[in-house]
């Protein structure tokens, strides 16, 4: 699938997975197909949807409910966001969240959401390290009184 994204921990996951993820600029007083526009050039890449990390640095562009192909909400933090992100809901074709607790709230307000945690990026942890075989002392070698 080719993927459209703006945000920062899907990515990665989302490659893994094997599809063509590419990153999109989103700023204050550019609208949606220019940024595309930049993404798509001219070797004919089309994105089959737009994934949007909903989150506390999110900048939308002012032509987002007219965006050409669907739109993604993953909620980031949503149990401490859902006072704005509850107005901008309506716009995403699939929503989901990083935390099962908001799902019931997200259904109540006639939502269907999914549950997408955080992805785990395999290169910022080290492989895991033998084990250590020996003796381990706990205790004092002094007298107790």
């Amino acid at each position: 699938m080719n993927i459209l994204y703006y945000g920062n921990f899907l990515a990665h996951g989302l490659r893994a997975a094997g599809h063509d993820v590419r990153p999109i600029a989103l700023g204050p007083g550019v609208s949606l197909r220019e940024s595309m526009a930049q993404v798509c050039g001219p070797d004919g890449w089309r994105p089959d949807c737009l994934v949007l990390e909903l989150w506390s640095r999110l900048v939308l562009p002012p032509d987002l409910s007219c965006a050409p192909v669907p739109l993604v909400g993953w909620c980031i933090d949503a149990p401490i966001n859902m006072y704005w992100l509850e107005p901008l809901l309506p716009l995403f074709s699939l929503l989901c969240v990083d935390q099962q607790t908001v799902l019931p709230r997200l259904e109540a307000l006639g939502h269907a959401a999914h549950w997408l945690p955080l992805c785990a990026r395999h290169d910022w942890f080290r492989p895991p390290q033998p084990v250590k075989e020996g003796l381990l002392f706990i205790g004092t070698r002094n007298q107790i009184r």
